[in-house]
């Protein structure tokens, strides 16, 4: 067994197919690789393990963890004028989940055209699909309907997988 730096090299044969080198973060972007070879020569990939993968777009960020557990993330989500009593909005994940998410929506405080007293009595969302989800806001009871112009910010977060168990 050889040692450097991050590299680890299992076999010492002159044949270097009959060698393995573990290489551990950071290859490139934090993966662990097993490769076919010596220290000196690399050669074919073998297997690899990925870390954590950051994916950020004009839909928000995304966190695909090694498990297959997938987080993304949006700020200021706006929902606008629908109708009297509703406002909505669609949010297009910033990358595909393998099939549908669980997606948790917090309000930011900024809104415009919100009725007082009462406010919006519910936050929910539509079916989802594993690319988006769609969000409305409510009115029950409210003594003022929205108006148009009205809307509220909202932040959300999507927990899924990227792929299979």
């Amino acid at each position: 067994m050889k040692v450097d730096h991050n590299k680890i090299q299992l076999g010492s044969d002159p044949d270097p197919s009959k060698n393995f080198i573990i290489q551990t973060p950071p290859v490139q972007d934090g993966t662990l690789e097993i490769r076919r070879g010596t220290l000196e020569a690399p050669g074919a990939l073998v297997f690899q393990i990925p870390d954590e993968q950051y994916i950020s777009n004009a839909n928000g960020t995304c966190t695909r963890l090694p498990d297959g557990t997938q987080i993304c993330r949006t700020r200021q989500l706006r929902l606008t004028y629908l109708n009297s009593s509703n406002l909505s909005g669609v949010w297009t994940f910033p990358v595909e989940f393998y099939d549908i998410p669980d997606v948790f929506i917090m309000p930011t405080g900024a809104f415009t055209g919100i009725p007082s007293p009462g406010g919006y009595s519910s936050i929910f969302r539509e079916p989802d699909t594993p690319t988006n989800t769609s969000v409305e806001i409510w009115l029950s009871g409210a003594s003022a309907n929205f108006v148009s112009g009205s809307w509220i910010d909202i932040n959300l977060m999507a927990i899924g997988r990227w792929r299979a168990a």
